[in-house]
Parts: C-alpha cells; structure tokens; sequence
C-alpha cells in the first residue's frame, strides 16, 4: 500500500484517523468519566512499559465493561458465525451512473496528473509538457 500513496497522503490519512479516533474517544469517557479516568491514568502509566502493553489492557477492560453493561452481547457472539465466501465480481453489478463517474474521475487524475488543468492555456501545456501531456505519457513503472 506504501506503494501507491505517497508519504503526506499516507500521514495525512493517519493523522485524520487518529484525530477522529482521539474524539470519538474522548466522547465516550465523558459519558464514564467514573471508570475513564483511572484507565487513562493506567495507559499513561503502563505507556513505556515493554512488558505489560496497555493497549491491550484498555482493549480487555473494555471488553469487560462492556460485558457487565450488556450482558445479551455474549449470546449474540455465541450465535454468530464463520462462513469464508469468495469475492463478488463487481463489474456485472455496476451500473451506467457508476461507470460514467468512474470514467470523469479517471479523465481528471490523467489530467491533473500528466496534462494541465482546464483552466491553463495551451501554450503553457506545451511548455511544461511538449510530449501532449497525457495522451503520450507513460505509466509510472510501479503502476505499470
């Protein structure tokens, strides 16, 4: 996946999940600031420690919690099951609205990419590309 992203597009995903996930946290210990408290305390805590990893004790307590909340979510795990099924091919349910906005999407990553943006004029594509832009351009060769 390191491949096809390059370094900001990767951090900056990263770093957008991990906000989203510092909220969505801290949302929910101030619904239980009772028992978020001494937990965040105890991550801070066990942060270095090599040998006691404190993820996996917020991950377990939680479980717990969330056990004693709702007690029915063990029988719904018990009921649950494990069926390996292969891949749907997609491209026999996709529809004409689908492959239309796929195709502009496509046209305006090749020409963003290799061409110049509507708004340029030709002689400035012809300066910075004088190969045509996207029409002659190669593949990158981890892409082709």
């Amino acid at each position: 996946m390191a491949d096809l992203l390059r370094r900001p597009v990767a951090v900056g995903i990263i770093l957008g999940l991990g906000l989203s996930f510092m909220l969505d946290g801290a949302k929910l210990m101030a619904a239980g600031w009772w028992l978020s408290g001494p937990a965040l305390r105890l991550a801070l805590l066990l942060l270095t420690n090599r040998i006691i990893p404190a993820m996996f004790l917020l991950l377990a307590g939680g479980t717990v919690v969330a056990l004693i909340r709702d007690p029915t979510l063990l029988t719904a795990i018990g009921k649950s099951q494990f069926k390996p099924r292969f891949p749907s091919f997609a491209l026999g349910s996709m529809a004409w609205s689908e492959l239309v906005i796929g195709t502009l999407f496509l046209a305006r990553r090749c020409r963003s990419r290799w061409g110049t943006r509507l708004s340029q004029s030709p002689t400035r594509t012809t300066a910075y590309f004088p190969n045509g832009g996207c029409r002659n351009a190669r593949l990158p060769s981890r892409l082709g």
